[in-house]
């Protein structure tokens, strides 16, 4: 697991790669996942359906990409927000990605065992 040292303040590198505060003091900050994951939609109310009606994620946060203000930028997350659920999407009209495009057509999701890889199974199955 990656380890950034991270200083209380502004101050310099030393040569471990670490910043030391001005007041000398230093913090770790462990890394253990991916905050977020961002993605394009061609389809902004399908995508929201999907999300929403399908996997049960709550629509977080629906806003604008700042880069490109005529998109919006969606933001889906478990019920409570929790960092590492979020998914966003930048809505974008674009043809759909297929193998070999150098592109990523699959994203996937981690449930907490077996007997919930066998609900959303049939959840899926049945949408």
């Amino acid at each position: 697991m990656p380890i950034i040292w991270v200083s209380g303040g502004a101050g310099r590198a030393n040569d471990a790669g670490s910043r030391a505060a001005r007041d000398g003091s230093e913090t770790t900050m462990q890394l253990t996942g991916i905050h977020h994951l961002t993605a394009v939609t061609a389809t902004a109310a399908a995508n929201h359906a999907f999300y929403t009606d399908a996997l049960g994620m709550r629509l977080v946060k629906k806003t604008v990409n700042q880069d490109d203000v005529s998109a919006y930028h969606l933001f889906y997350a478990d019920r409570r927000g929790s960092p590492g659920t979020d998914l966003t999407f930048f809505d974008w009209p674009t043809s759909r990605e297929r193998r070999g495009t150098h592109s990523i057509v699959r994203t996937g999701l981690r449930v907490a065992g077996l007997d919930a890889l066998n609900y959303w199974a049939e959840r899926l199955t049945a949408a």
